[in-house]
This record gives C-alpha cells, structure tokens and sequence, in this order.
C-alpha cells in the first residue's frame, strides 16, 4: 500500500488534491458498504449460532459454536412452507399481473390517438397524492367479497400510477417513426404493443417488475388487515412479522432471537437472486426515460 502511494507521488502527473480527494471518496464508500453490510451478516452469524450461546451474549460477524438446528427446527414446521408458497405465489403472480396492467395503461396514456389521455394522466397523478384511507379501502375490499381469499394480493395492485408513468416516460423517448411504419404496414394497436412497444421496452419493463416483485414479496400489513383469519393464506413475511412481534418461543428449545434471525435470513435471501438477473436493465429503465436530447 505504502510503495503503491510512493509510486504515485513520483509520478509527473501527480495532483495531491484530486489524490486525496479520491482516497476520501473511497474510503467513505466502504465505510458505507460496511455500515450497510453489517447487519445482515450479524443476523447470518446468529442464525447459524447455537441457539442456548446466543442467549449468553452478543454475536458478531461469525457464529461462536456453529449449528444447522436453528434452520432444521423453523424447517420442520409446515406453515413455514405454505407461507413460502404462498409468498413466492403472490410475487410471481402480482408481478405478472401489474406488469400486464401498467403496461396496458401506459400504453393508453402514451397513444395520441386516445382523446382522454390528458384527463386519464391527471386522474394518475392524483392517485399518486391522494388516498381514500384505510378504512374505505377495507370497506371496499369487504363489499367487493376480497376478505380471505388470495385475489385481495392480485386485484388491487393491478395497476399503480408510479409505474405506469414511468413506463410512459420510457415510451415517448422510443422513435415515432417506427410505430407510423407499422401503422402504414396495416398493424393495430395490440400488434404494435406487443410486437414493437414491449420488446423496445424491456430496460423499463425489467425495472418496474423489479418494484412489484420486491413489494409483493415484502408485504405483510395487507394479510394483516385482510386475511389474518385464513392462516392458509398467510405469507413468509407475515410470519417473519408474528415471530419478531413474539415474546416467548415457539419452536422447541430454540430461543426467540435465534429463530427472528433464522426467519429472517429464510425471508430475506430468495428475493435477493432476482437483483442479479434485472441490474443491468435497472439503471437504464430509471434513467434514460428522463434524458431528453
């Protein structure tokens, strides 16, 4: 380290400020990287930590007696796996449906040829500070027969304005000659979304279904309010959510702490191998709808 810096020194082109100014903004970002790290690599020693030496004291970044009964005992319990099903269910389900229906919408917005797209932008921009409340959207939801069924987790996340207009940002950055060639070519509307639209959409598509399946996967206040009655229909974070809330175990000898960290580990891990797949359409799908030449 130290003959890397000296190298640098000798070097003509050599500027202390920008150097030293580079070392700063290095050495924050891993501060950073640590800061952001550290918990969930604590919560990953606990899980695998044994469960009585867990209770003895604190556990830093690796398990004091390492053990696989914290998994095999939150594991054994079959509502864990239907709430699993469930949670993966209502992921890849709400996210297929909300992107079917932000991209229908944005579509409708984006076409010139819809007469009430302004008045149909601004009812959408609304939604977006404006909020019926709870209680009518509980009334709502009861009225419309949604209470402990599985539709309640579809159905309203049908549609969400941020995503429509950010696909409709998206959409007006794409050339209008190519749609005008289709037209000419005899094509309709579905034909030129589904054949042309979408697949010039993918950055944005790709990131926008990201948003819906971290929230889908994420939720829980909504099986609290809606289906805490139906324990067949509770998902993997609605349980995470009743074990941190508890105050005694219920697994056996393993003390509470052990299993919060054991279930949230269980929680947390699935929805992070989706990042990969869609993070080099993340950054472009966020940004290049707002780059305008």
């Amino acid at each position: 380290m130290i003959a890397a810096i000296r190298d640098i020194v000798k070097r003509r082109r050599f500027q202390p400020k920008s150097f030293f100014f580079d070392l700063f903004i290095w050495v924050f970002c891993v501060g950073i990287i640590i800061v952001m790290l550290y918990p969930f690599v604590n919560i990953l020693a606990i899980s695998f930590n044994q469960a009585s030496d867990t209770a003895h004291g604190f556990v830093g970044i690796f398990p004091r007696i390492f053990t696989l009964d914290n998994y095999r005992e939150l594991l054994s319990e079959s509502r864990i796996f239907t709430s699993m099903f469930n949670s993966a269910l209502r992921a890849l389900l709400g996210t297929g449906f909300g992107l079917l229906g932000s991209v229908l919408c944005a579509y409708l917005v984006y076409n010139k040829r819809f007469v009430l797209r302004r008045v149909f932008t601004i009812v959408l921009i609304i939604t977006l500070y404006v909020s019926g409340g709870l209680v009518p959207e509980f009334i709502l939801m009861r009225d419309l027969g949604l209470m402990n069924t599985f539709s309640v987790y579809i159905i309203p996340h049908f549609v969400f304005a941020f995503n429509v207009l950010l696909i409709v940002s998206f959409m007006r950055e794409l050339p209008a000659s190519i749609e005008e060639s289709a037209r000419i070519d005899g094509a309709g509307d579905m034909r030129i979304l589904f054949r042309i639209i979408i697949p010039m959409c993918m950055p944005v598509i790709a990131t926008v279904a990201l948003f819906i399946a971290v929230g889908q996967w994420g939720a829980w206040f909504d099986v609290m309010i809606y289906n805490s009655t139906a324990p067949n229909l509770w998902t993997l974070q609605f349980e995470l959510m009743r074990m941190l809330q508890a105050t005694t175990g219920e697994f056996g000898e393993q003390t509470p702490e052990s299993i919060r960290a054991t279930m949230t580990i269980i929680a947390t891990v699935p929805i992070l191998f989706v990042y990969p797949f869609l993070q080099r359409y993340f950054v472009k799908g966020i940004t290049l709808g707002g780059v305008k030449e």
